[in-house]
């Protein structure tokens, strides 16, 4: 089936209520059919309903089960992992596991097949694109603020996700060329390990810029 992907971002972030838990703020973006923040919806499979929860306890220990089973995991959850990271303020594990998710993102756009527009690879790779820019802006928006943290970040993703074996098994349906994974994996290192690179060269400018723009804060 089609996946029909909408988007949406707010000016502000919305509050309201998404369980009998004291309300929280949730960033305003919908990628449908996955998340809409309001009226609050996340339909990301079994992992879906705690996910929904506002009990941080619990969406920590989802984030070690999908990291414990991280190759049978789907993108989209990692992202969704992530949203619901930031929005419980567990900011430096939301830029985890965004980054993790980016990190496989980039090797399943260089090992997957049939990914022409409109087929299911295809639509799939336009809603992971999508959420990476939404989300995007309110975790690099933290995370270009904590340098050092980031750097950690960014060096444990590289760690975690150097030995990926394979993205058949998150994705069943879909076709990949396997035997391009390795090369996959150590471009995306690569691509991690120079955003480290410019974060650590750039620290005043990337400094300067933030406080040019107001951002420092805002995230």
């Amino acid at each position: 089936m089609k996946i029909l992907t909408y988007i949406s971002t707010f000016v502000a972030i919305s509050l309201f209520s998404c369980s009998s838990k004291p309300d929280i703020k949730l960033i305003g973006i919908y990628i449908e059919p996955y998340y809409n923040s309001s009226p609050f919806k996340i339909n990301v499979g079994s992992y879906s309903e705690a996910l929904k929860t506002a009990d941080e306890k619990t969406i920590l220990d989802v984030a070690q089960k999908i990291k414990s089973n991280i190759d049978k995991v789907d993108l989209i959850t990692m992202y969704m992992l992530s949203t619901r990271l930031y929005d419980l303020n567990k900011k430096d594990e939301a830029v985890y596991w965004f980054y993790t998710a980016s990190f496989r993102r980039n090797v399943f756009k260089q090992i997957a097949l049939d990914s022409a527009h409109g087929t299911e690879t295809g639509e799939l790779i336009q809603a992971l694109d999508s959420y990476k820019t939404l989300l995007g802006e309110y975790v690099n928006g933290y995370a270009l603020g904590q340098i050092d943290k980031n750097i950690e970040n960014c060096k444990a993703v590289i760690a975690d996700n150097s030995n990926m074996k394979s993205l058949s098994m998150a994705y069943p349906t879909l076709k990949f060329d396997e035997t391009k994974l390795p090369e996959a994996v150590k471009n995306a290192v690569k691509d991690r390990e120079e955003f480290i690179k410019y974060m650590d060269d750039n620290r005043a400018e990337i400094k300067a810029k933030r406080t040019e723009n107001g951002i420092d804060g805002k995230y």
